[in-house]
């Protein structure tokens, strides 16, 4: 179902909010989307009081006295006072926009979103920015009219964002167009709000940290070592020239098991107590939205990547993927997953050596469900290997492997524990 036929089905209308430091972009995104959209996207009518900038803004100036009366009267759902200037939004525009299917648009800072919160819409609020750490560049610019004003750090506020975009590397078509993906991923989830998703597993994995070590967890120690082959096979055949990144990387597992000598490591880390000390560099955020150039990356990987699965995942590895990339990752194998006793859809449960139970999220979709998951990414399946541990294993075997194979009755040397795959980006 394209975008526009899925808000009609909607039970409220949706209202997007965009934000982001000054001069990052918003007011060109926004005149992109309205003029490549018009059926689907309308700015409501908004005043200011401040002085015109350039013909391409749609506000309708007016004077202080006026936008003030405007909101005595009631017909202003807001008025902002930012930076010295007031501002506000029209209510009779926006019912006009939603009584005709449209998604009403416009510049909010954050701090007055509350005001915007109500049974009438479903807002989605967006934080626009610019930055590829990487190579330690901010590829934000500030016009010589703004470059007084403070700069407004919002991404370190990441969970008052539903969307959370990076547009460096972007042009306003090819943001326009991801922030349209975004949007119909933000309003037809399934797991739940991404943000929460991420708060959950960031509060659990920092919990775990400390244990999550091959010796004190022996499913995990399980699954690594039926990993072993397929990631010592990829390895040993890639050599990019440019860094790549690990989604991820917990403690350490992966390239301190594996040799390899390419490129530099860099890490994204949900948890900030986690630590892989081979990385050039971890930074401690979300994977749904990196602090990476988009095109930039060849190759992207993951070692048990279930806490990530989902489209956001797949929207932001194609996003940051140069054409050509891959992105390679594991997974707990579905039918491991669907037969273990007890086990809740979509999550997993560790239990510390405190005794402590932890909740985290855990996604191990089968390969059709993984298809529609890539679905208008861009990213294609180019192989996928089901994984068992090694023949003749030695190790002690976790009682949550050796529980799913009496279930289903298979011997434990041909249960396939660990699916394997590596996505391409291909031109669409």
């Amino acid at each position: 179902m394209s975008f526009s036929e899925n808000i009609k089905h909607l039970k409220k209308p949706v209202f997007v909010l965009i934000s982001g430091s000054s001069g990052v972009g918003k007011t060109t995104l926004i005149s992109y989307l309205l003029d490549s959209h018009p059926q689907t996207f309308q700015q409501p009518l908004s005043y200011t009081s401040r002085p015109r900038r350039d013909q391409e803004e749609r506000y309708e100036f007016v004077d202080e006295a006026t936008i003030q009366s405007l909101f005595s009267k009631g017909e202003l759902l807001n008025l902002d006072f930012v930076y010295g200037t007031y501002y506000g939004v029209s209510k009779k525009s926006l019912t006009e926009i939603t009584n005709s299917n449209r998604v009403p648009i416009k510049e909010i800072h954050p701090d007055n979103y509350h005001k915007f919160e109500s049974d009438i819409f479903r807002s989605v609020t967006v934080l626009l920015y610019s930055s590829d750490l990487l190579t330690d560049q901010d590829d934000q610019q500030y016009p010589p009219s703004r470059r007084s004003r403070p700069k407004e750090m919002f991404e370190v506020q990441s969970e008052r964002f539903d969307i959370l975009l990076n547009i460096c590397g972007l042009s306003s078509e090819q943001a326009g167009e991801h922030l349209i993906k975004l949007i119909q991923c933000c309003i037809s989830e399934e797991t739940g709000h991404s943000a929460l998703v991420d708060f959950r597993n960031m509060n659990g994995y920092n919990k775990i940290a400390p244990d999550f070590v091959d010796s004190k967890r022996v499913t995990t120690k399980n699954f690594h070592d039926a990993s072993l082959v397929f990631w010592t096979d990829l390895l040993s055949n890639l050599h990019p020239k440019r860094p790549i990144i690990e989604i991820g990387p917990g403690n350490g597992w992966l390239f301190s098991t594996i040799t390899y000598k390419g490129s530099p490591i860099y890490g994204i880390e949900i948890s900030g107590k986690m630590k892989a000390d081979y990385l050039k560099s971890c930074f401690v955020c979300s994977a749904r939205s990196m602090p990476v150039k988009s095109s930039s990356v060849p190759l992207i990987v993951s070692s048990l990547a279930d806490p990530f699965i989902s489209k956001w995942l797949f929207l932001e590895v194609s996003r940051v993927l140069e054409m050509g990339g891959a992105f390679a990752f594991t997974t707990p194998s579905n039918i491991w997953a669907e037969n273990l006793p007890g086990r809740i859809r979509g999550e997993t449960t560790f239990k510390l050596s405190t005794g402590e139970d932890v909740g985290v999220i855990s996604v191990c979709p089968t390969k059709d469900e993984l298809n529609t998951l890539l679905e208008d990414t861009g990213l294609v399946i180019a192989s996928e290997f089901h994984l068992k541990l090694p023949v003749g294993y030695k190790e002690p075997i976790s009682i949550a492997i050796t529980r799913v194979a009496s279930a289903i009755n298979v011997d434990i040397s041909e249960l396939a524990i660990v699916t394997g795959y590596v996505i391409k980006k291909v031109p669409r």
